[in-house]
Order: structure tokens, then C-alpha cells, then sequence
């Protein structure tokens, strides 16, 4: 099985990345940092031509300074990333897991969340918004081309 792992310079993607090579061994790694199997301004191609059975979509901007700072780049990141990826694979329909964010659930007082909870944004027009609304964005899009 070939798996291919976005975000791989991340935290979780760079250990993801290694735990899935002790395992199964054939895993390329995306990411837009050094280090990276492959770099993301030069994958689009390179991906038409390879069929991953699996895809860990982690890549994404993160940091609170950041996403706030820069919420429209925010938003082009993880849309766009997602929407380049899905694209890039799309013949081969391998399995996407899409990693998403709490941050995407309305405000609740509960203390565990369900994906069944109701998603949105109260206030569209604080920048650090264009991170949910990105990973909805992102989850919406995922959902209507496997469709």
C-alpha cells in the first residue's frame, strides 16, 4: 500500500510519517517546509503519476498568531491545499483522511464534542475565523468530491 502523508514536517505528521514507514515502509511525505519527500510547489505532477491507496491530509497553517495575522493566506492554504490534493490524486480515489480542528464546532459547554455536534462561526469577521471556516471549507469540499 502506498500512503502519502501532508503536513509531513509537522508535529503529528512528522510522527506519523515515521510510524507508518516502521509499519508499511512505502510512505512519501508532502510538505511545503525543507525536509519533506517532496515539496508542495513541485508535487502537483509528480502526484498525477503515483497511486496512493491512502492519503493523511495534515498539511495545514497553524499558530493562533499566524491565522490571525494573515487570514485570507490562511484561508487559501487550507482550502486550497485541499482542493490541489484532491485534484492531484483524484484517478486514483485513494482513501482521504482529512484532519480537521475543534475549532470548527459552534461554542458548546460540553466537554467531549461529537462530529454530529453543529458546526459554524459566530463572528465571520474576527480573522482568527478564517481558520474554521477554512477546515469546514476544506471538510465540504472532501465531502462533495468523493461524492
Amino acid at each position: 500500500m502506498k500512503t502519502l502523508v501532508t503536513g509531513s514536517q509537522g508535529f503529528i505528521g512528522g510522527h506519523l510519517v515515521r510510524e507508518l514507514r516502521s509499519r508499511e515502509g512505502d510512505v512519501v511525505g508532502l510538505d511545503k517546509e525543507p525536509g519533506a519527500d517532496l515539496r508542495m510547489n513541485i508535487a502537483e505532477s509528480w502526484l498525477n503519476s503515483n497511486d496512493f491507496s491512502l492519503v493523511y491530509h495534515l498539511a495545514a497553517v497553524v499558530g493562533p498568531e499566524k491565522v490571525t495575522r494573515y487570514p485570507r493566506y490562511t484561508f487559501n492554504v487550507n482550502m486550497g491545499a485541499t482542493r490541489e490534493i484532491i485534484m492531484a490524486v483524484g484517478e486514483s480515489q485513494p482513501r482521504i483522511i482529512l484532519t480537521s480542528s475543534s475549532e470548527v464546532y459552534l461554542p458548546t459547554n460540553k466537554r467531549m464534542l461529537h462530529e454530529s455536534d453543529p458546526i459554524g462561526v459566530l463572528n465571520i469577521d474576527h480573522p482568527r475565523a478564517s481558520y474554521a471556516v477554512s477546515k469546514i471549507a476544506a471538510e465540504e469540499y472532501l465531502r462533495v468530491a468523493i461524492q
